[in-house]
């Protein structure tokens, strides 16, 4: 720009303007994106693995790179020569790749060999480098590709996983009895049976546990467990077997034994489209027995009730005294005569005989005797009734307490006594004497009374 008032001093015919330029010196990052990829031996076709470019994108720079195949020193180190007859995988050992300006990605190709042998886990390493030198290239590192910051790693170990043997896990007992006290009950998934000659070592499983309602319910006799409660199986030459808890609940009800089923099945979110094909689950399903520990007591509500001979009833009533009932309890009701007795049977009352049933949500009953009128005065008496537990109920689970108490039998009958005469004459004079009778004039007395 030059000032106006010196316009016709300068020449401006030449160059009068420049384009300034700044050039990226950050380097490209180059790398795979995971650390560990893995497979499963039947995929026997030719596999692709990216080598990823990102970071500085001059358009200019094309440079070219190696991937080197490492076996490793371990036992379980995959075999790449091709004139052996046990080799796992068909690659050249070193592949030269070129990146040009406008590449994201270049492959590194491999085939993995199926060859119907059970055998441990393998794996290899491949290992990048570059061609050239001076290059502002960085192998690994962070780099923001589309707006993402994402990290890409110089090598990368590929694990290949032998598919040859079949593994059958499933529970440990396809049956448990437990009792309702133990609260936590613990189930485990196991490796029940291998065939070939090999352990498919180092395969991590997700499972899912399921409880499938029988005649015990949730809530209320144990927790559910639903697709979300997932364990792991770890399958390793040390480690064959994991375990989930299932809660179980102490109602204090007397009840029968009740049973649920927990059922496992495969992670959906692992493996959605199941277990690997030489995996088989069985037994999937366990079958759970609870065994009841509580017990009830059942006697008379009173030891001590009273009825007016005019009743035609006395109601005793026999009742769950402590915790509840949802099973079927019998017991035994009877009136007796005992020495110490007064009333009489058949004479003052009817005798009874009857069973008595408690279930769930009958926890009261009411007995009825019938009671007869003899119109006889003989004041109080009382007879004993009694409980007992069926024999066929274990004496841990059913008690009876009280098991008498006493019926007292009120007299409400009257009679009507007074002399014989309202009036009575004697004459007068030395041991005279008049008799003057008190007699029954109506109702009836008991004998002695």
């Amino acid at each position: 720009v030059v000032d106006a008032v010196n316009v016709d001093r300068v020449d401006l015919s030449g160059r009068f303007a420049t384009l300034g330029r700044i050039i990226d010196d950050d380097p490209l990052i180059v790398g795979f994106e995971q650390m560990t990829y893995t497979f499963f031996e039947a995929n026997d076709t030719f596999t692709m693995i990216p080598i990823i470019k990102g970071g500085n994108q001059r358009s200019e720079l094309t440079f070219s790179l190696r991937a080197s195949i490492i076996r490793g020193s371990d036992a379980n180190a995959a075999e790449t020569d091709q004139d052996s007859s046990d080799r796992d995988i068909l690659a050249r050992e070193t592949q030269d790749r070129t990146f040009r300006p406008a590449q994201q990605s270049v492959p590194f190709v491999f085939e993995l060999i199926d060859d119907d042998d059970p055998e441990p886990t393998e794996d290899f390493q491949v290992e990048l480098s570059l061609e050239e030198s001076g290059l502002n290239v960085n192998l690994g590192g962070v780099v923001e590709i589309d707006g993402s910051i994402s990290v890409l790693f110089s090598s990368a170990r590929i694990v290949i996983i032998d598919d040859d043997a079949t593994v059958t896990i499933g529970w440990e007992e396809d049956f448990t009895a437990v009792n309702e006290s133990q609260g936590i009950l613990e189930l485990c998934v196991v490796i029940l049976n291998i065939t070939g000659n090999a352990f498919p070592e180092d395969i991590a499983i997700t499972l899912a546990a399921i409880t499938i309602p029988g005649t015990a319910a949730d809530p209320g006799d144990y927790e559910e467990l639903t697709v979300e409660d997932l364990f792991l199986l770890d399958i390793t030459a040390t480690n064959n077997r994991t375990c989930i808890d299932v809660t179980i609940e102490d109602d204090n009800l007397l009840e029968a034994t009740e049973n649920f089923s927990v059922q496992v099945v495969p992670d959906p979110f692992s493996h959605p489209d199941g277990l690997p094909s030489n995996f088989i689950l069985e037994p999937d399903l366990t079958f759970v027995e609870i065994m009841d520990n509580d017990f009830v007591r059942i006697g008379f509500r009173e030891i001590d009730y009273s009825v007016d001979e005019s009743e035609p009833f006395a109601t005793v009533t026999v009742a769950v005294l402590e915790n509840r009932v949802q099973r079927p309890v019998r017991v035994n009701f009877s009136t007796e005569v005992l020495a110490t007795d007064t009333a009489t049977a058949g004479v003052d009352f009817t005798p009874a005989v009857m069973e008595l049933l408690f279930e769930e949500n009958i926890d009261e009953i009411d007995v009825m005797i019938p009671i007869i009128n003899d119109f006889v005065v003989e004041g109080e008496e009382f007879f004993t009734v009694s409980l007992a537990r069926d024999p066929l109920d274990p004496l841990d689970e059913v008690m009876i307490s009280p098991d008498t108490a006493i019926v007292r039998i009120k007299d409400t009958d009257r009679v009507t006594i007074g002399f014989e005469e309202t009036e009575y004459t004697v004459r007068e004079g030395v041991n005279r004497t008049v008799e003057i009778c008190a007699v029954l004039i109506s109702g009836t007395l008991e004998r002695g009374t």
